[in-house]
């Protein structure tokens, strides 16, 4: 739910994260070809239940684990193309965690805050994070 058309709804922000593991990650780190198409993520309106937006957001966290715990020690300060920019994998990497950290976390708060709803997405990251399963 939007509180105005000029702000993103939390479904939105997960198509968004989604989207940026799967471009940054599974794209520009694991090789996987690139088919994102970033103003669908925020021009969309409904269609997903909430538990269908997490399932999909964890699985694609899952596989970003997945290839990030498979490279090669060396590997990180390979360079890589994504968005047009020339960057090393490790870069790509943290422009991820970035995303889970900066402001999209911020605007996801404030929309729980509106809504007194309990923020199980950030614990959900949490725990891929640190290898759990929920």
């Amino acid at each position: 739910m939007r509180g105005t058309e000029n702000q993103n709804a939390v479904g939105n922000l997960v198509l968004h994260l989604n989207g940026n593991v799967r471009q940054w990650i599974l794209s520009g780190v694991g090789g996987s070809p690139d088919t994102r198409i970033r103003d669908e993520e925020f021009s969309a309106r409904g269609g997903m239940e909430p538990a269908a937006l997490g399932r999909l957001l964890r699985g694609s966290v899952d596989e970003a684990l997945a290839i990030i715990r498979s490279l090669p020690t060396n590997g990180w300060r390979n360079r890589t193309t994504i968005q047009g920019h020339d960057v090393t994998l490790l870069e790509a990497i943290f422009h991820v965690v970035e995303h889970f950290s900066g402001p999209h976390l911020a605007d996801y708060f404030r929309h729980q805050d509106a809504h007194r709803r309990r923020p199980r997405v950030l614990f959900v990251l949490i725990e891929a994070a640190h290898g759990k399963t929920a």
